[in-house]
């Protein structure tokens, strides 16, 4: 404190002009400090001379408190300004939709929610404009529960959390991040999302275009497989064929040379040679069997399947049809089950169906009843088809050989044939990739299966 600037010995005699010349003849300061640390000073000053008193220095440091706590308020204020105008700009440019909500709970669970701010963003990844104030039903009134449920968690534990989830309504799908803001008993939610739905629609295409493939490469692995198996089967038919040129075909040309040179060795007896003769007609009949046989089976291998959904069942009564006339007066017994509706060519499996029938009356002939019984049963990714009788069967160590062409198990004055029909069977069979097999035993009849895979998914 200074009473009188002219006199204090506290103010150099140089300076005794310059502050009567300011009007400063007493003062009074104070200084301000702040955690020990000077940082300011506040004066007053008279134009005459003043003997100061406790009670205004009192003031003077009052006083001197409460403008620095104004300026720091000041400057408080500014800086949050400042901060606010930084967060406004962020919040009005950033590329993802941000959005403040409040979540409404109906007794304890979330039902809805009411938009309380959000940024420009928002309207441009929603669709959603004038949306604050409102609540989500008001927009999509069947909204997806799984939102409310989640906004609900996060409202009530403050645990945040990311997640994708469609909003249907919308026709989006979004990226969320979403956390709580504020008192908790206020529910109040902050999100942060992307609009993903093009990035969704990239994977969904992606995945569409994986499975094609998949299945383009499982079909093509598949043809390879089954020309790998018909080329199999043409090696093994080629090598059938040599053996039927070189002895089945041979048989009946070597019967009719033979009955013919036994004609012409009895020229002389006309009734003898004319014997003879009659029964060449039986050796170029069995010739032509086996070469009408073999073209049969020819064209089979040649012809491309025509698919379509086939009724098993249809066949089976149809193929009963073909075989009525072996039946003939015969007691049979049939036992035909519901069959499945199978993927192939209608004709071709058509002709599978005729032959085990076929197969079935002509070995049961022995029997005063035969039993036929036909019956499917589903087997994961394919259907097994049975064809059963009671005939005569076949020892198991040559079961491999039923289905090769010109293969017979029993002599030919038993059971007719030429040796193809389950060779034909077994060909179409595989051409329509499934596969043949049969179980039985002598004396007690055989059994039987093909196999037909459903169509992939």
């Amino acid at each position: 404190m200074i009473c009188d600037t002219q006199t204090s010995s506290l103010v150099a005699p140089a300076d005794h002009q310059a502050s009567a010349a300011l009007g400063i003849i007493a003062c009074m300061s104070v200084p301000i400090l702040k955690e020990g640390r000077l940082v300011g000073a506040f004066s007053v000053t008279d134009d005459r001379p003043r003997d100061w008193t406790e009670a205004e220095l009192a003031l003077l440091r009052d006083v001197g408190e409460r403008m620095w706590e104004a300026v720091g308020r000041a400057r408080a204020e500014a800086a949050l300004m400042e901060s606010e105008a930084k967060y406004r700009t962020l919040f009005n440019s950033i590329d993802e939709g941000f959005c403040t909500i409040e979540v409404l709970f109906e007794g304890g669970q979330a039902v809805d929610y009411r938009f309380l701010d959000m940024n420009p963003a928002f309207v441009r990844q929603t669709g959603m404009e004038g949306a604050i104030g409102r609540t989500m039903r008001e927009f999509v009134l069947d909204h997806e529960p799984a939102w409310f449920e989640m906004y609900g968690q996060i409202a009530q534990t403050g645990q945040a959390q990311r997640f994708q989830q469609e909003a249907a309504g919308l026709n989006r799908f979004y990226d969320v991040y979403a956390f709580r803001v504020g008192a908790p008993a206020a529910h109040h939610v902050a999100v942060i999302f992307n609009d993903i739905t093009a990035r969704k629609q990239a994977d969904a295409q992606l995945h569409d275009l994986n499975r094609t493939l998949e299945h383009r490469v499982t079909e093509r692995t598949q043809e390879l497989m089954n020309e790998r198996v018909a080329l199999e089967i043409l090696n093994e038919e080629l090598e059938a064929f040599n053996y039927s040129v070189s002895y089945d075909l041979m048989t009946p040309v070597r019967h009719v040379e033979g009955f013919a040179r036994l004609a012409a060795k009895n020229l002389e007896d006309p009734v003898k040679a004319q014997r003879h003769l009659d029964t060449v007609p039986q050796g170029a009949r069995r010739m032509e069997t086996l070469i009408e046989a073999r073209l049969t089976l020819s064209r089979t291998g040649r012809r491309e399947p025509k698919i379509s959904a086939v009724d098993l069942g249809q066949l089976a009564e149809q193929a009963q049809l073909d075989v009525q006339a072996q039946v003939g007066e015969r007691q049979v017994e049939w036992h035909i089950g519901p069959l499945p509706q199978v993927q192939g060519d209608s004709g071709m499996l058509q002709q599978v169906m005729t032959n085990l029938l076929d197969n079935a009356v002509k070995y049961s002939c022995t029997r005063d009843q035969a039993v036929i019984e036909v019956w499917a049963e589903e087997a994961g990714g394919q259907w097994n088809v049975f064809v059963r009788d009671n005939g005569v069967g076949f020892n198991p160590e040559d079961g491999h050989k039923l289905f090769g062409i010109f293969q017979r198990l029993h002599r030919q004055d038993a059971f007719a044939g030429t040796g193809v029909g389950l060779s034909l069977v077994r060909r179409t069979v595989l051409r329509h990739g499934g596969t043949v097999s049969a179980t039985g035993a002598v004396g007690q009849g055989g059994t039987f299966q093909i196999t037909s895979p459903k169509p992939a998914a």
